[in-house]
Parts: structure tokens; C-alpha cells; sequence
């Protein structure tokens, strides 16, 4: 290292190698400049009276080239977004920044701890969210569930699993918005009374010679009611009279 003297009177050099120096002045005033390279040099003034001894502690800067100085203000900047994103409850934006930092300096005491407080509030913060966006799909509040799961994409926007579910939800107040189509209603039932009035019926048509309109009755008859007799003998005589006039 060197140390440059100057006074009103003088003006010196000394040279040695980094530790301890001992030098021998006249009193006065003195400005000592201490050099080592690779360090920023300083200056310090020195007023020596009459018989005093003075010792100096000097602790220099390194030198920061300016690569060096981009990345630790790269550094600072990311701890500080990292922070700041922490104390306003944006954890997963906290930890982003606070991951930059640990890949710049692994282990950095500082943002390693802030970084698994982030972590930690994180999963409490998603658990949370989540737990309450599965209970409002079980009790078929979709558009509830969906504002959740919309509340948990704002705070980890790259979750698969959260887009998936969006899609899903979406899809199921479609379909459930879409119109039901009316049931139609059910076919009245036979009675016993409607076989009688079609029976009578295809007995009129009978005995008037409507041969064609008997049969049509008398099948309905035996249609709910395959056992019936009367239907079954009058449907018979029907066909033939039919067959006879060349109709069937």
C-alpha cells in the first residue's frame, strides 16, 4: 500500500505492505492519503502537536466495478419490491422477488428469512381461499365458487389447477343458465270406463256396416286390454265382413 504525506512543507511517499506503519513526524499539520489498490483511497487530516502520538484504525471501501454495482443495485431493488409486496399482503409476489434475490446471493441471511415468512403466509392465504371456494361448489353456489377461485388467480396467476377449475365452473353456469326444455306431461291413464265407451263405440260401428272404424276401436280395446273377449270375438266378425267385401 502507499501513504502519501503532505504539508506546508513536505510532501511524501511511504510504501509498505498492508498491516501496521509506523512514521515519525514533525508536529504540524499533515493530509495523509492511504492507497491500496483495489480500494478507494481516503484522505485523512492530521494536526500533530509537540510530543503527542496519534494512532489511526483506517478501513477502506473495495473497489465495486460496474457490473458488480448493476447487480447490487439489482439485488437491492428486488428486496426492497419483495418487502414492500410482503407488508401489503402480496405474498406470492413477495416470494418472486425474494427467489431473484436468493439466486443472486444464496443464503442472504435477510432474504431467505422474509422469503419463508412469505411462503408461509402464502399457503395459509391460498389454503384458505380454496377451502371456502369448495364449500360454496358443494352446496351448488357456482357463481360464489367462482368469485373465489377468481380471488385465487389474482394472488398465484399461473395455477394450473386454478385455471382448470375456473373452466369447469364456467362451463356448469352455462349449462346451468341454459332453458329447460318442458317435460311432457303424462299420458292420462285407461279407466275401465274408456274400454267401455271404445266397446260401445265399435259396437255401433258394427251394426251401421262401419266395418273399418269397428276394427279401429276394437283394436284400441284389446290394445290395454288384451283379454277382452267381446273385443276379441266382434274384431273377428269385423275382419271377415271386411275380407267378404273385398275391403281387407
Amino acid at each position: 500500500f502507499n501513504v502519501n504525506l503532505e504539508s506546508a512543507k513536505m510532501s511524501r511517499t511511504l510504501t509498505g505492505k498492508v498491516g501496521r506503519i509506523k512514521m515519525k513526524l514533525d508536529p504540524g499539520e499533515y493530509v495523509m492519503k492511504v492507497i491500496i489498490p483495489g480500494y478507494r483511497w481516503k484522505k485523512i487530516k492530521l494536526v500533530l502537536k509537540p510530543g503527542e502520538t496519534r494512532a489511526f484504525r483506517v478501513g477502506l471501501e473495495k473497489k465495486i466495478s460496474k457490473e458488480e454495482l448493476g447487480r447490487e443495485k439489482e439485488f437491492d431493488s428486488n428486496f426492497v419490491d419483495g418487502v414492500t409486496a410482503y407488508n401489503n399482503g402480496k405474498y406470492k409476489n413477495a416470494m418472486t422477488y425474494l427467489e431473484k434475490c436468493l439466486m443472486m446471493k444464496p443464503g442472504h441471511k435477510d432474504a431467505t428469512a422474509y422469503y419463508e415468512k412469505a411462503r408461509n403466509a402464502f399457503i395459509i392465504q391460498f389454503d384458505k381461499l380454496k377451502a371456502a371456494a369448495e364449500v360454496l361448489e358443494r352446496k351448488g353456489d357456482y357463481e360464489g365458487a367462482l368469485t373465489k377461485y377468481q380471488e385465487l388467480l389474482t394472488i398465484d396467476p399461473t395455477n394450473t389447477d386454478v385455471l382448470a377449475k375456473l373452466d369447469e365452473l364456467t362451463k356448469k353456469l352455462k349449462e346451468k343458465a341454459k332453458p329447460k326444455k318442458p317435460k311432457k306431461p303424462p299420458a292420462p291413464g285407461v279407466t275401465g270406463k274408456d274400454i267401455d265407451t271404445w266397446y260401445k263405440a265399435g259396437l255401433n260401428h258394427f251394426s251401421r256396416g262401419n266395418y273399418k272404424k269397428a276394427v279401429s276401436m276394437f283394436e284400441k280395446v284389446l290394445r290395454y286390454r288384451p283379454g277382452h273377449s267381446g273385443a276379441q270375438k266382434y274384431l273377428s266378425k269385423s275382419r271377415s265382413r271386411l275380407k267378404a267385401l273385398g275391403e281387407y
